[in-house]
């Protein structure tokens, strides 16, 4: 008789339990199971880049910016769109003035530009990210940055031509 099957059953009701507590932004407690669910996923479910992504973004909601950053990395690379989209958005903030965060920001978004749009793990949407870019090309120095802005946007806008943000 197998044991696996129990601790996906209980690793897919903590993902429940944590993506209930995350919706209502009750981090300390979405944090706390959704640690607990990564922690009994030694061997790396399905649902584990999704307890990356919802821990990561919990812990930057509660204020450890730094530590939930690091799960989003982690998510990213195991393939969760969304991680890349928010993370390219902290980044953005950050860096501003900091061309090496600018440019992590313009990766994730440019990764995102060439994803499978049937991928479910990505939420905002590919105009979304077609703005985000945008704005950050707007803003470079290089000189082909304004073509590759306006490039960009109208790419945004064919995907949704009545954003408010495109115009």
């Amino acid at each position: 008789m197998s044991t696996a099957q129990p601790t996906a059953d209980a690793t897919s009701e903590a993902l429940r339990q944590g993506r209930r507590c995350y919706r209502e932004q009750r981090w300390p407690e979405a944090i706390e199971i959704l640690s607990g669910a990564l922690t009994a996923d030694d061997a790396g479910s399905a649902g584990r880049r999704e307890i990356l992504f919802l821990r990561g973004m919990a812990l930057v909601q509660f204020g450890s910016e730094a530590e939930g950053t690091e799960d989003l990395e982690a998510a990213a690379v195991a393939g969760w769109l969304e991680a890349r989209f928010q993370l390219a958005l902290l980044y953005a903030r950050q860096g501003r003035r900091r061309g090496a965060l600018r440019q992590r920001a313009i990766e994730h978004l440019e990764c995102l530009l060439d994803a499978d749009a049937g991928d479910l793990s990505l939420a905002a949407g590919g105009d979304r990210v077609c703005f985000a870019l945008g704005g950050l090309y707007a803003e470079g120095g290089a000189s082909d940055d304004p073509e590759r802005a306006i490039s960009v946007f109208r790419r945004g806008l064919a995907l949704n031509p009545l954003s408010a943000a495109g115009h």
